[in-house]
């Protein structure tokens, strides 16, 4: 099961891989988590203050919880643009703050800083909407929670001026907003389609700069090893039964280079060439199982001991040792097979996790 620890850092992990505007701008931060703090501490302030004005401090307090859910849901919901549920939750609570708060406000109204936490939060959370990709959710959210007081405003007999001017400053706040949305995030996103552009080529040149080292590298192993037997052959020389043997064990070095990579290793050469000089038939084998398997250093070095040593101890028959294809438990083996009989051995997870741990110690 996924620790508290590994979920953190898997989280952690996706949020620095998204490639979008609020990434863009941190919201994804501690520091955007420091300022949301800050702003619903205002907002507990300002709401706390005017109970002692004539506002009530019940309806204050679920409309600034409300704000609380929003702000919460705007910065920890993945997803570019954000998901439909959660903007659309998000786009409601304007309103909902609207018509749980204005009733509980004097009337008439003569300090709008009453209404700040619920009207003006409520705009904060439409403008960072369209930074999220949701102008239509903020628009509508902000329209639902105009017609809302302007309704209670008109029921009451209030003055529908004062209303109006209201939502025509945050209407200023969600023109910004839009303007931030149509311009930032096209920029963004043609932004990250560049970095994913350069980072392809990159990656491309890297693999192309690998594989021309591999191939230099095995064409001077391939020199080494094979030129002084094929110069002989092609100059006509004479091959001895030793240079006839030490050519069939030099190919099938060379075959286990191909078949068996990950095996190709001094410690298991040198032990598979001493058996094949004793007449033990040696077949190596590379399916891929250690490709891409998290396996230490050590782990691997003591593993390449082991095959090493049963190349060893084998003086007749034949010798199998395979890596075994991924996503088996058992992920190497060795089979010896002399006179009749069978041994095997098996390297699974549980025993590279062993050696791990002996390493450790």
């Amino acid at each position: 099961m996924e620790s508290l620890r590994e979920r953190r850092g898997r989280v952690a992990a996706e949020r620095r891989g998204r490639n979008d505007a609020p990434t863009i701008i941190g919201m994804h931060s501690r520091w955007a988590l420091g300022v949301a703090g800050v702003f619903v501490l205002a907002g507990a302030v300002v709401t706390i203050g005017s109970s002692g004005v004539g506002a009530q401090l019940a309806p204050a307090m679920v409309s600034l919880l409300l704000l609380v859910v929003g702000a919460a849901t705007l910065l920890t919901t993945a997803g570019d643009p954000l998901p439909t549920w959660p903007a659309a939750v998000i786009a409601l609570i304007p309103a909902v703050q609207a018509s749980i708060f204005w009733p509980a406000l004097p009337t008439p109204l003569e300090d709008p800083l009453q209404a700040s936490a619920a009207i003006g939060g409520g705009v904060v959370l439409c403008a960072f909407l369209c930074v999220r990709g949701r102008v239509l959710y903020a628009w509508a959210g902000q329209v639902m929670a105009f017609v809302a007081v302007l309704a209670m405003t008109l029921g009451s007999h209030g003055a529908v001026s004062a209303v109006v001017g209201m939502f025509l400053s945050n209407a200023g706040v969600l023109v910004m907003a839009t303007y931030f949305a149509w311009l930032m995030r096209p920029a963004v996103d043609a932004l990250f389609r560049l970095r994913e552009t350069q980072t392809t080529m990159m990656a491309d040149l890297a693999a192309s700069e690998a594989a021309r080292i591999e191939r230099a590298a095995q064409k001077a192993r391939l020199d080494a090893l094979a030129r002084p037997v094929l110069s002989a052959i092609a100059d006509g020389e004479n091959l001895s039964s030793e240079d006839i043997a030490r050519t069939g064990l030099l190919e099938a070095l060379l075959r286990d280079g191909i078949r068996a990579r990950g095996l190709d290793v001094p410690e298991i050469n040198r032990a598979a060439w001493a058996a094949r000089e004793r007449g033990v038939a040696v077949q190596l084998l590379d399916d891929g199982g250690l490709d891409g398997r998290h396996v230490g250093a050590a782990a691997r070095q003591r593993l390449y001991s082991e095959l090493a040593a049963c190349l060893d101890d084998v003086a007749a028959g034949t010798v199998v040792i395979r890596i075994q294809p991924p996503g088996r438990e058992v992920i190497v083996t060795s089979v010896v097979t002399c006179d009749g009989l069978v041994r095997s051995r098996e390297f699974d997870a549980v025993w590279f996790n062993a050696s791990l741990e002996r390493t450790q110690r």
